[in-house]
């Protein structure tokens, strides 16, 4: 009971285990469930976003994010970003899951509501910046477009430095930013401890409206997907921990419980607290932690990236559709875009997927298929996520003193 009273991890494990349980056993019935489970994670986003907003404007101000940082950041999301587009594509172009699925493909399906609010909606260069502008000081947080809070940020940062320059006051909005980070960083560990609670209800939901039925038509491409990321965090992301000279069981024991955590809740924004405390663990400086973590979770989705090039290649495949070389690096291209933009929460990568496919002009009439396993694949992108966060926080941090 000590064992079980003090660890988060060990009581999301057990959350998972009877959420499935129960929506085995009671099946559509405990749809109830989720709803109390996904009102209290956005609780959590909510006060995440408030938590980016004092996190990046404490840093600015403190000149905690240095230029070469900054350089050092996009070059690593990039060779990330990179990578993880090639694991997907390469791995569905040599196993082709979606030939196996072709009967599918005339088959008139059921949209959902989600797909109907992305419906018509293509990746517009327009679109891209308009996300990243924000219209006024409120509306980036009541939307929670984690783009917008983070440029927001950075604009009052600049301006209250620029303005210290005449006043002496300068301390002031210093400490008040990191009281803001203090205080929804409290507000969110107290949340936290409610979290197996609301995993509990969001996977007897999902188990009960799906169950474990639609695997066996789509256990391949869930395979190869789950494969693909576990292949860019073992390969690529230990790589950089390895190169940055922190040991990888340090790395691994700090990271277990925004793992679980990630994988519980199914958001890496809602993990971002979790994710810098093991941060701090790692005596990964705040400059960098920020950096990497706080504007990171909006711009590093390595996760959904990956499983964006695996699902629209298993799509293509189901519709016979033969995608040639140059077709396969526009896709890569448009996923790297589409994923940047894209804000740690639930459903963000199905959103951003269809308004890919529709922006190359490919059928969405059979994305509804991959609603039906989308609960576990998202869990499988947002542990992904997290890890890309913490590995390039590390990565971009200064060299650790010999």
């Amino acid at each position: 009971m000590k064992a079980f009273s003090s660890s988060l991890t060990l009581q999301i494990f057990i959350a998972m285990a009877c959420g499935c349980i129960v929506g085995l056993y009671f099946g559509p019935n405990a749809a109830f469930l989720g709803s109390a489970g996904k009102l209290f994670v956005a609780l959590i986003k909510g006060a995440a976003t408030p938590l980016v907003f004092f996190g990046v404007l404490e840093a600015i101000l403190e000149t905690e994010i240095k230029p070469r940082n900054i350089k050092k950041f996009f070059v690593v999301v990039l060779i990330n970003s990179f990578i993880a587009g090639a694991i997907g594509l390469g791995l569905t172009d040599l196993f082709k899951p979606g030939e196996l699925l072709q009967g599918f493909a005339q088959q008139p399906m059921e949209r959902s509501a989600l797909l109907d609010a992305v419906a018509g909606q293509k990746l517009t260069v327009e679109a891209l910046i308009g996300n990243l502008l924000p219209q006024n000081i409120i509306d980036p947080f009541l939307s929670g477009n984690i783009a917008a809070v983070v440029v927001l940020a950075i604009l009052i940062g600049c301006a209250l430095r620029t303005v210290s320059r005449h006043y002496d006051q300068f301390s002031l909005p210093t400490q008040s930013a990191a009281l803001g980070f203090k205080v929804f960083e409290q507000i969110i560990r107290w949340l936290v401890r409610l979290v197996p609670l609301a995993v509990f209800g969001v996977i007897a939901q999902t188990v009960g409206t799906h169950g474990f039925g639609p695997f066996r038509g789509l256990a391949l491409y869930v395979l190869l997907a789950g494969v693909g990321m576990a292949v860019q965090v073992v390969v690529v992301y230990q790589f950089w921990i390895v190169r940055s000279k922190v040991r990888l069981t340090e790395f691994w024991s700090a990271a277990k419980e925004p793992i679980v955590y990630s994988f519980g809740t199914n958001s890496s924004l809602a993990t971002l607290p979790l994710t810098l405390v093991a941060l701090e663990k790692l005596k990964v400086s705040h400059g960098a932690s920020r950096l990497g973590a706080c504007i990171g979770t909006n711009l590093n989705n390595d996760g959904i990236l990956l499983y964006q090039a695996v699902a629209i290649i298993f799509l293509a495949q189901m519709h016979n559709l033969d995608l040639t070389i140059l077709q396969q690096i526009v896709v890569a291209l448009l996923c790297i875009v589409s994923s940047a933009g894209v804000a740690g929460v639930p459903e963000a990568g199905i959103v951003s997927l269809s308004l890919v496919l529709a922006t190359l002009g490919l059928p969405i009439d059979t994305l509804p298929l991959l609603l039906t396993v989308d609960w576990l694949v998202a869990r499988f992108r947002s542990v992904t996520n997290v890890l890309s966060d913490m590995t390039v926080s590390i990565a971009i941090d200064d060299p650790r003193p010999k």
